[in-house]
């Protein structure tokens, strides 16, 4: 069975959330033992108390800050971990080709284990996730990667805790036909570019005051240096293999267009 940490709901359509996904998890075959997160006992106590009670899986269901709380403990321990994210659904994406809350309940079942790597963020924060950004308008940044330089304007930066980077910047389309059409139909168009990185050391320099989240919360500001671990923490992750995307992990650079409306 698995030992189950949870949030505290927040609201009604939260708990009903919760309660869905418990009787998901059922259905399932993977029910366990499920302990809510209070003032009186910590994350840390908690996840203590499930490690003397002989678990060795132990899964956190909730936001991004408790899911990287719980991997983080476990990270160089012989656990195994697994997340229901219920607050950022594409947080396990970059990491395990999870998209969404079905997928990851999904592959609790099937348990598919994996060593991902952690970042450190100088001089002493840790994620193994993702944080981004979504800027209202482009923001100039410079990416320091090994011995690479990358200097470019972006809309959303995603990075995750295994090294891999995404920059897109997204525009309007300005073709003389297409603008007309827009201008008629009160829609506009616009086109998206994608370039993915993998990094074992870089540096994010960015304009003063622009910093990155996990989930709602802000996690860094920017410029920062981080270092990623590789096989810090035996995940649980999507059994099918990793399909080819505008993800894909590559030496360098991808660049793809997307069209959107």
């Amino acid at each position: 069975m698995y030992y189950y940490i949870l949030d505290p709901p927040r609201s009604r359509e939260e708990q009903k959330t919760i309660d869905d996904l418990r009787a998901k998890l059922t259905n399932l075959g993977i029910a366990g033992e499920f302990v809510t997160a209070s003032p009186n006992r910590s994350i840390e106590e908690i996840a203590e108390i499930g490690v003397a009670k002989r678990y060795t899986t132990l899964v956190a269901i909730g936001s991004e800050k408790l899911i990287n709380t719980v991997g983080l403990l476990l990270a160089g321990t012989p656990y195994t971990f697994g997340a229901l994210p219920l607050e950022n659904f594409s947080s396990l994406s970059l990491i395990s080709n999870i998209n969404n809350i079905d997928e990851a309940a999904e592959a609790l079942k099937y348990r598919r284990l994996k060593f991902v790597p952690v970042t450190k963020i100088e001089p002493n924060k840790f994620f193994f996730t993702e944080i981004f950004n979504d800027f209202s308008h482009a923001v100039k940044i410079r990416l320091l990667i090994d011995d690479a330089m990358v200097e470019a304007d972006v809309t959303q930066i995603r990075i995750a805790g295994n090294g891999r980077i995404v920059l897109k910047k997204t525009f309007e389309k300005s073709a003389g036909i297409s603008r007309s059409l827009s201008w008629i139909t009160g829609r506009k168009e616009t086109v998206s570019e994608i370039s993915t990185f993998q990094a074992k050391a870089y540096r994010l320099e960015a304009p003063i005051g622009a910093a990155l989240k996990q989930g709602q919360l802000e996690f860094t500001h920017i410029p920062f240096s981080a270092t990623v671990i590789p096989k810090s923490l035996k995940v649980i992750v999507k059994r099918d293999r990793l399909a080819p995307s505008q993800f894909e992990t590559s030496t360098g650079g991808i660049n793809s267009r997307q069209q959107e409306s």
